[in-house]
């Protein structure tokens, strides 16, 4: 039974790498501009990859001027995210936690998804926070009537923000089981050669045996005479 839920909490974990994979190649959020007529005369979707894009021309003027400004979220972290779930694959599939016996590398591996768990932090609240309110960018969804033009504009998320959500909840659990677990046994293999350690720091006294073994041999010959 306790194989099974380690099985599926790791297929869980991989299909939510997977999500968070198809995300960053989705938009995270849009902007569609409509007249009173009901007509869309702007559109903007957002990626971490590409910025701003439309399916307009954008040289028409009403597009390009509701088109908000660039967020310049940093290319580095994109890339260094897709390293990051790369490598979470594979501690997956190759360095099982319930199997594997070195505890000193398991715990460093563990720091991973510690990481993996800090980047998906970030991508679902520092980016509204950082880069979309400061852009007057509303989150998570709102419809706004622009008076002097005439027209209404709607802010919403995107299927790449949700997929990121979806992918936060499958990953987190098994995530922090893994980092958790691996620093307790950590801890646990510690425990002797610290007591050992410390031991001899107290001391500051090498053990010698012969002399150990010459010293009990008086303490009998004076008890026997």
């Amino acid at each position: 039974m306790k194989t099974d839920i380690a099985f599926f909490s790791k297929i869980i974990f991989l299909a939510g790498v997977t999500l968070l994979f198809i995300s960053l190649f989705l938009d995270w959020y849009g902007i569609q501009v409509f007249d009173m007529n009901d007509t869309l005369i702007s559109s903007w979707d957002y990626n971490v990859f590409s910025e701003w894009t439309t399916e307009f021309p954008e040289a028409l003027s009403i597009n390009d001027y509701y088109k908000p400004n660039d967020l310049k979220v940093p290319m580095i972290l994109n890339i260094l995210f897709i390293i990051v779930l790369g490598v979470s694959i594979y501690i997956i599939l190759f360095r099982d936690i319930e199997s594997s016996g070195n505890l000193k590398l398991q715990k460093n591996l563990s720091f991973i998804f510690l990481f993996l768990l800090m980047l998906i932090g970030f991508y679902i609240v520092v980016f509204p926070i950082m880069y979309l309110f400061p852009n007057y960018l509303y989150f998570p969804s709102i419809t706004n009537f622009d008076f002097d033009l005439q027209t209404f504009q709607i802010f919403a998320i995107s299927f790449g923000y949700i997929l990121q959500l979806i992918g936060f909840v499958l990953v987190f659990p098994y995530a922090l089981h893994y980092y958790l677990t691996a620093n307790e046994l950590g801890k646990a293999e510690q425990i002797p050669e610290v007591k050992i350690e410390r031991y001899i720091k107290y001391t500051q006294t090498p053990l010698d045996i012969d002399k150990f073994i010459a010293e009990e041999l008086e303490n009998f010959d004076g008890v026997s005479a």
